[in-house]
């Protein structure tokens, strides 16, 4: 959403999207060194150096928007003037080799002088800074050790980066680091109990973005004061028409981004109402170049869901996000046409409900004449492969929300990529605009497709509308449950609510796609 205006911007998702946010500490580095002493080798299978800090130095370590130094074998990171982003003030270090598909195991010791949010990457070290990892992480003055596993999505490359960014959060105040790991292989998912202070978070790889362990039992939903009752019941069928009619229900995943958290911390006073208000929910699964082998991760998804219908998002179009919050997608064009064609086989013949690339068509705006072509060949290819290899889904091309793109624009743009080649297209796809204000925009565009389209409504977090922000803005609240019907074919919960929009708003700490119960309740509250 890089060059619209933030009325207009619509924000999601899955783990990695600060794919740009530590471009600048990596690039406008200022190194505070001390001289070096004799090298000392690193344990077998370390790939930080001078992890421990126990060589009179602190190279190869940089620093930016902050003062690096030692202190009792650790690294004190002094923050004295900083901007309003976490990337402002960081330290990190670069030249780490990572290879695609393998699992890694990053930990390190924290801690702060106040209590402060902190970002925690592995990444990229070079454009377009694709992050493996990205972890929001509150800091307290009591030392605290955290444990992440991840599998990296990145292609292999001795170029990977390391980054822990403080900024945008006040000044005269400092972070200590110590034990700083990574290493090949997965920790143990059910790690032995650590002593007070001592934190471990085991994560999947981007694609499910947060360990997928089955949901616990369901509690009985209490009414949230102040939340309307939903309409229709989630999952009603529409009698006699496409997937609805072959399946029983929409399908609630077990393994979303906040089924997750809640099975993770049971002992949470929050987890009960986020289970019943947000995680029993049919949410959507986004598919992008975190997930694996695409036919392999669409094909099991769509099985997992038994006789229920499930809702897949194709999220991988190059140059995503015009290098927004969500940067990354596929690395070429010819990348991207044999990714969504493993997207289409993987769906096969089962009933689903499809979403074709959020925001590809309504920021076509920030592409030059020949950029803009050659998205819209690739989107028109992704219309073509879905629709001759997913005959019983029911897919949509995403059309921008209320306030981006004028109707009739929106309409010429649908056409050039053959939304009618498929069932219809998509509106307010994580934003916030009403359902009436996205019924009206949305009856609008298909005037301009000849009334011979159809459509589905994001409503995930449109329960009190817009206020004018469109990353993490407070006061917002869930929409109307997920449903066959309304004004279009249904509403669905598209964004996954609770997932970050970036690390902004109301959660500065949070990366995009990162679940915050902050924002889960928040929105429960409304």
């Amino acid at each position: 959403m890089g060059e619209q205006p933030h009325t207009q911007r619509r924000r999601w998702w899955k783990v990695g999207k600060w794919a740009g946010v530590s471009a600048l500490a990596a690039v406008m580095v200022s190194t505070q060194f001390v001289a070096a002493d004799a090298e000392v080798s690193e344990p077998s299978g370390e790939l930080i150096a001078n992890g421990t800090f126990s060589k009179k130095t602190v190279k190869p370590w940089w620093s930016y928007g902050s003062k690096a130094e030692l202190k009792k074998d650790a690294l004190l990171i002094d923050v004295n003037k900083n901007g309003a982003e976490l990337w402002s003030a960081a330290a990190g270090q670069g030249d780490i080799p990572l290879k695609k598909g393998k699992q890694y195991t990053f930990s390190f010791d924290v801690s702060a002088s106040k209590n402060v949010e902190m970002l925690a990457q592995v990444q990229l070290g070079a454009e377009p800074y694709t992050p493996a990892l990205a972890k929001g992480v509150t800091v307290g003055t009591k030392k605290q050790h955290f444990t992440f596993a991840f599998t990296s999505p990145l292609a292999s490359t001795d170029k990977g980066q390391v980054s822990f960014n403080i900024g945008g959060q006040g000044d005269g105040f400092s972070v200590v680091l110590d034990n700083v790991s990574l290493k090949e292989g997965k920790a143990s998912t059910k790690p032995t109990p650590k002593p007070t202070g001592e934190i471990t978070l085991p994560v999947e790889p981007p694609g499910s973005i947060a360990p997928g362990e089955p949901a616990p039992s369901k509690p009985d939903p209490t009414p949230t004061p102040g939340k309307p009752e939903p309409t229709p019941a989630p999952g009603k069928p529409v009698p006699g028409e496409g997937p609805f009619a072959q399946t029983s229900g929409l399908y609630v995943d077990p393994e979303s981004n906040p089924a997750a958290w809640v099975a993770e911390n049971k002992g949470n006073p929050d987890a009960e109402k986020i289970q019943s208000n947000i995680a029993d929910k049919p949410i959507a699964r986004w598919f992008g170049e975190w997930s694996g082998d695409i036919q392999t991760a669409t094909s099991a998804y769509v099985a997992a869901a038994g006789d229920k219908l499930p809702v897949l998002v194709a999220y991988n179009i190059p140059g995503r996000d015009c290098k927004g919050h969500s940067a990354g997608g596929a690395g070429s064009p010819d990348a991207y046409k044999k990714w969504i064609d493993g997207f289409a086989a993987g769906i096969g013949d089962k009933p689903a409900l499809v979403i074709i690339e959020p925001d590809a068509l309504a920021q076509l705006d920030c592409f030059n004449a020949e950029e803009k072509k050659a998205r819209t060949e690739l989107l028109s290819y992704a219309v073509d492969q879905l629709a001759a290899k997913a005959p019983n889904a029911w897919t949509y091309m995403d059309g921008g929300n209320a306030e981006w793109i004028a109707p009739g624009e929106m309409a010429k743009r649908l056409q050039s990529v053959g939304v009618d080649k498929i069932r219809g297209f998509t509106v307010n796809v994580s934003n916030y605009f009403t359902t009436e204000e996205s019924t009206k925009y949305a009856n609008a565009v298909n005037d301009g497709l000849g009334n011979k389209s159809h459509y589905v409504i994001d409503s995930s977090r449109n329960g009190k509308g817009a206020n004018g922000e469109w990353c993490n803005p407070g006061g917002r609240q869930l929409g109307e449950d997920p449903q066959a019907g309304g004004a279009g074919d249904a509403l669905l919960w598209i964004k996954v609510p609770g997932d970050s929009d970036g690390a902004c708003g109301i959660a500065p700490g949070a990366p995009a796609g990162q679940f915050d119960p902050k924002l889960a309740t928040a929105l429960i509250a409304g």
